[in-house]
């Protein structure tokens, strides 16, 4: 009777503790995004090679978890095709990707660039919109 009574207050100590909260998510206008660059360039590096990856990373410094309700290419070009992957979640227009408090998420941008093409423009630019 005992250890019937010990493994059953384990077993619900357990399952309680296992229990993931649920993210408090902030309305407050005044809750900002960091992050670790405001520009990616590629250079020079399409020589060679015609795709390469760069990353940056984005920072919450609020004490609540933040929806980003969307992140989108703005651009695309007839050159160069970028792609988006954040947090885990590819695509070019992304929606309601949420950063916990005090934590931070990866963006990986991408671009394939044909290195044999003739006329190659000097410069091909993109935004991101979040």
């Amino acid at each position: 009777m005992n250890q019937r009574f010990i493994f059953l207050i384990l077993t619900a100590v357990i399952f309680l503790s296992s229990c993931r909260k649920e993210l408090q998510i902030t309305n407050d206008p005044t809750a900002k995004l960091q992050f670790s660059t405001d520009t990616v360039f590629f250079d020079t590096v399409f020589t060679t090679i015609g795709t390469t990856t760069k990353r940056i990373k984005i920072y919450n410094r609020a004490k609540n978890a933040v929806n980003i309700s969307k992140i989108d290419l703005v651009e695309q070009t007839a050159f160069a095709n970028y792609r988006l992957n954040v947090d885990g979640f590819a695509g070019n227009h992304l929606r309601d990707i949420e950063i916990p408090a005090n934590d931070s998420i990866f963006a990986f941008i991408e671009v394939t660039i044909n290195p044999s093409a003739g006329n190659l423009p000097f410069l091909i630019s993109d935004s991101i919109m979040f």
